[in-house]
């Protein structure tokens, strides 16, 4: 069983810490590293989960992201956010049925302590009480490099008549500076 926790308590706490951070701080170093994310979705979803989730089964997931790489080297705070990144989340047969991007409205990405998290919170269906999102949970003083076997992709979202609800473990994922 999975010792996931909620990326919508994350993601709405984190939300309201960032108003008023400025990204200018002229004390805070700049090291920005792009790196790839990949990994692997369980065979099977949670009870009860349908739509996304159910499509995710055996499927994978694969990116890029970029952060600066300072704050988490010298621990000085417990949350970055991503300057950019893509993740597709793919089902069994490699196709793309889902795209987290800083490009799509409503999607945040940060590092928070050792969770590598992207989020939809729902602004792209004007819904706030519908998000979907990718949480990777690695060991302590994660700096954006590592494997793990802790992670989940959690569901829910409608869109128009299509609803889509629950969570798919992560088997294995692993982060990796690019070249």
């Amino acid at each position: 069983m999975s010792s996931a926790i909620s990326l919508k308590k994350l993601s709405l706490e984190n939300t309201t810490a960032a108003i008023g951070v400025s990204k200018t701080d002229p004390t805070i170093a700049v090291n920005l590293k792009t790196f790839s994310v990949s990994g692997n979705f369980a065979f099977t979803s949670e009870l009860g989960s349908l739509g996304l989730p159910m499509e995710l089964h055996g499927g994978s997931f694969s990116g890029t992201y970029t952060v600066n790489v300072e704050p988490l080297l010298t621990s000085s705070t417990s949350q970055v956010f991503l300057t950019n990144w893509t993740v597709s989340l793919l089902d069994s047969a490699n196709t793309v049925l889902r795209r987290l991007s800083k490009t799509l409205p409503g999607n945040t990405a940060y590092i928070q302590d050792n969770i590598l998290s992207f989020i939809n919170e729902g602004l792209f269906t004007q819904i706030n009480s519908d998000y979907y999102g990718l949480g990777l949970y690695f060991n302590s003083n994660f700096t954006g490099m590592g494997s793990t076997n802790n992670g989940i992709f959690e569901d829910r979202s409608s869109l128009g008549d299509a609803k889509s609800y629950g969570n798919i473990r992560i088997t294995f994922a692993k982060s990796e500076v690019v070249p």
